[in-house]
């Protein structure tokens, strides 16, 4: 029965440091974000701000990026 507790509560240990280390948005000088989705995201390497969610940066003004077709 302990070993059940302990393992369902390293499980939610797990998932919950998961949640918490997402990857933040990122958003250019130009003003776009993009989000760990985006094909791009890896090569954004000079932004200027950082935010939890796309909609948070798309609210501070940012834009989506165009999509690759």
């Amino acid at each position: 029965m302990i070993r059940l507790i302990i393992l369902t509560l390293s499980c939610v240990l797990v998932l919950v440091a998961g949640a918490q280390t997402a990857e933040p948005v990122k958003k250019t000088k130009a003003g776009t974000c993009f989000d760990s989705d985006h094909p791009n995201y890896q090569k954004v390497k000079n932004y200027i701000a950082t935010y939890k969610t796309l909609e948070d940066c798309i609210n501070s003004g940012g834009k989506t990026p165009i999509k690759a077709s």
